[in-house]
């Protein structure tokens, strides 16, 4: 297991005091394509955040597996360069006006998630499909 994923959730760990709080709310059209909504709040800072919810981590997990959720979504926006990439890159229906809303909603909070989170990364997409080792110890997290 390449240890450098063992290093992002330390880092994950240890940053996520930053979250204060977190509320899965359904109030947003996101979850009819698989998101949750969350209401989160971050280092002092109120957001809302779509958060996929695919293994049902974000509503479940401890603190450091919702930190890396939420930074799971801001790295798959910004990892994209519009539109079209991150609906192909995510599998969302690029005709959909609710996925369009989606989109535009984190070019408004990306900027600023990013600047409360630094520069934290999430574990990857491999990791998290595959559960390693390294997902496994972040789900596994008590108290954290």
């Amino acid at each position: 297991m390449d240890s450098t994923s063992y290093d992002l959730v330390l880092q994950l760990q240890q940053t996520c005091a930053k979250l204060e709080t977190l509320i899965v709310s359904a109030d947003q059209p996101w979850t009819d394509h698989g998101y949750v909504c969350v209401e989160a709040m971050i280092s002092g800072q109120a957001f809302t955040i779509p958060v996929d919810d695919e293994y049902d981590d974000p509503i479940t997990a401890n603190k450091a597996m919702q930190w890396h959720m939420i930074l799971r979504t801001v790295a798959d926006y910004e990892d994209s360069n519009d539109f079209l990439t991150w609906c192909n890159e995510l599998g969302m229906d690029s005709t959909s006006l609710e996925v369009l809303a989606m989109y535009r909603h984190l070019n408004d909070i990306v900027p600023g998630l990013r600047r409360v989170a630094g520069e934290v990364q999430p574990l990857s997409h491999f990791d998290q499909q595959m559960n390693t080792g390294a997902m496994q110890s972040l789900r596994n997290r008590v108290g954290y």
